[in-house]
């Protein structure tokens, strides 16, 4: 996967002009609920940012892939092939975004479901093993776009759906909060 590229894995930190230490900080700290932004083609500035700024991927999980069990993760383990993080995405993610978005998560949505870890790189040299589970916004050709606000606090409507009473009262209920505040 070239430098920063969005795969159908999600995307991987896979080169070596890569600065993994930055890159294995970022993953260690970021939490479910923040924003993670990157400049195009510079995957290694990745930063965990205000939400409301643009940004490429909310993190749903942190999942620290030492703790699951066999040597699969362990300390001298090769890193995951491709075939293996598209496996990993699925396995993991697609529950952790579902946990993390609750009756909101819709799989067919505007935002898909992905993975995003450090690379061979950090996996070899700083025995990275966090990967992030979390939500991204895709255009065309699977082209990684950025965008502004949380998924988790954006009010979804089901195709069809004709009664509206609880988004309205969500609505009103945030609208009063900005009032008050």
């Amino acid at each position: 996967m070239p430098d920063g590229s969005l795969g159908p894995t999600g995307l991987g930190f896979n080169t070596g002009r890569v600065n993994a230490g930055r890159v294995s900080d970022t993953l260690d700290h970021a939490k479910p609920g923040e924003c993670l932004n990157w400049p195009d083609r510079s995957p290694d500035a990745v930063e965990i940012v205000d939400c409301k700024n643009e940004h490429r991927f909310e993190v749903a999980e942190s999942l620290d892939m030492r703790t699951f069990p066999g040597s699969e993760y362990g300390p001298n383990a090769a890193p995951p092939s491709d075939a293996r993080i598209k496996q990993i995405s699925q396995e993991q993610c697609q529950n952790a975004a579902r946990d993390y978005l609750g009756p909101r998560f819709d799989p067919n949505g505007k935002f898909a479901v992905s993975l995003v870890w450090s690379g061979d790189k950090a996996w070899k040299t700083k025995g990275q093993r966090r990967m992030l589970c979390g939500l991204q916004l895709l255009g065309p050709n699977s082209q990684q776009l950025a965008y502004k606000g949380k998924v988790a606090d954006e009010v979804y409507v089901k195709l069809g759906q004709l009664d509206f009473a609880a988004e309205l009262a969500q609505l009103r209920a945030a609208r009063r909060l900005l009032a008050d505040g």
